[in-house]
């Protein structure tokens, strides 16, 4: 049976060959599948708060970084990762959605962030929702990082996990043996959360937003 809790909100998904887990600052939210294959963010460095729900904060961006004259800029990448690791990795069973494939074991992972509320754009970037004399102009960027040198831009706007017309995110596969930094059977998601010129009328102030994301075992 498959266990949901959400920080922020959750977001359940039907997709072929899937399982699902729900999985300035910035909040995630997520859940397990069960107790043996947990999620971790940022592998659970802010001790205050659960394994699947963590803050990452940005650097101090400079005002006078923002151009004056375009918008678009980047500034401040900032790494992140969302890890799913245990003993109960090794047996999570994907049932076809259609029912006409058989059943198979779950080899790795993707991450779908939850699309259509107000704190994502129309193209796809999360929108500044700080309640305290927030930054106008200026939005955040999600990126994941495949280890390939170039990241892919995230569309938070898709609702899809994979194929045409999905977010973007590659697979990441399940490691199947135990080592120092890692549980058996687990896998790392690397992502890069970054600033985002809106505009060319930037102003000073905070920016914080949050997204709820969900684990789809492939």
């Amino acid at each position: 049976m498959l266990k949901k809790s959400a920080l922020v909100c959750a977001l359940a998904i039907a997709a072929p060959f899937a399982a699902h887990a729900d999985g300035g600052t910035i909040t995630f939210s997520g859940a397990v599948i069960s107790s043996t294959c947990g999620v971790l963010v940022n592998n659970n460095t802010n001790s205050g708060q659960t394994a699947g729900n963590q803050t990452v904060t940005l650097p101090n961006a400079a005002l006078s970084a923002f151009p004056t004259s375009s918008n678009g800029a980047t500034i401040g990448d900032t790494p992140f990762s969302i890890t799913v690791g245990g003993s109960g990795c090794n047996n999570v069973v994907v049932t076809p959605a259609s029912g006409s494939t058989p059943a198979v074991t779950a080899t790795g992972f993707r991450t779908l962030f939850a699309a259509g509320g107000t704190n994502i754009s129309t193209a796809g970037r999360l929108v500044n929702l700080a309640a305290s004399t927030p930054a106008s102009g200026v939005g955040l960027q999600l990126l994941h990082d495949s280890g390939s040198g170039n990241p892919t831009v995230l569309d938070l706007s898709k609702t899809t996990v994979s194929g045409a017309g999905s977010q973007g995110m590659s697979k990441v596969s399940f490691n199947g043996t135990a080592n120092a930094s890692a549980p058996a059977y687990a896998a790392s998601a690397n992502f890069i959360v970054r600033y985002y010129q809106e505009g060319v009328n930037v102003t000073a102030g905070n920016v914080s937003s949050n997204v709820a994301y969900t684990v789809v075992y492939e």
